[in-house]
């Protein structure tokens, strides 16, 4: 069973090509490091990935119904700030839509 699946995934900004070619398949218990220079579409490629924004090529995530793929995945992306003081995993559950958990309860 695979969890993600690109197949030759392009993002562009414009005219210019951020990411091309990109495939992979993960399955349920890998873990994979992004890593690269800044600005280098690390960013961009995850984005595609989950749908979030127009790329060419496929992604399992990104074909899927928006609370289907909130099920199978969650973004935190960095650098935002927070109105509230909740733990992280109260936001990604919130954003699943997961919505039984109080975070004002411990």
């Amino acid at each position: 069973m695979t969890r993600l699946s690109l197949e030759n995934l392009r993002v562009m900004r414009g005219k210019r090509v951020v990411t091309d070619n990109v495939s992979l398949d993960l399955g349920p218990g890998e873990f994979v490091g992004l890593i690269g220079a800044n600005g280098a579409g690390k960013t961009t490629l995850m984005r595609a990935a989950l749908g979030l924004i127009p790329a060419q090529g496929a992604s399992s995530l990104a074909a899927l119904a928006p609370d289907a793929r909130a099920r199978q995945a969650a973004w935190m992306p960095q650098g935002r700030e927070l109105a509230w003081s909740w733990p992280v995993e109260a936001l990604i559950r919130l954003g699943r839509k997961e919505f039984w958990f109080d975070p004002l309860v411990e």
